[in-house]
């Protein structure tokens, strides 16, 4: 038995992208300089995919950035996708820990990313 239903496929639109990007800019003040915010915008559309994760966690990275320079040099390393995203950020994490520390963290990691329901500690 088949039971027929209405269903919708939500498709994230650029446009949803660039509003996230605007209002994080707006609320955390990551940068100041218009021209610059014209060109984090354009740069993490290009490379988004329709992935908010990916965007909400570049803009999280992108809060570190203090000047022009920095960003513009944040900017142009981003990663594309999502693996490559997380591939720096345990390279970033684990540059100062030993051994034991980049094994469990990389344990860690695993569960989160391969979990089907939330984590609580």
């Amino acid at each position: 038995m088949f039971i027929s239903r209405w269903t919708q496929a939500m498709q994230p639109t650029d446009a949803d992208i660039a509003r996230l990007v605007e209002v994080q800019i707006q609320d955390h003040g990551i940068v100041g300089n218009a021209r610059v915010n014209r060109r984090v915008t354009g740069r993490i559309l290009n490379l988004a995919e329709g992935n908010f994760l990916w965007t909400h966690l570049v803009l999280e990275e992108l809060q570190h950035c203090h000047t022009e320079d920095s960003m513009n040099d944040a900017v142009d390393s981003l990663p594309h996708g999502i693996e490559r995203l997380y591939q720096r950020m345990v390279s970033l994490l684990s540059a100062n820990w030993k051994d034991g520390d980049k094994e469990l963290a990389k344990a860690i990691l695993t569960w989160a990313a391969c979990s089907r329901y939330p984590l609580t500690i």
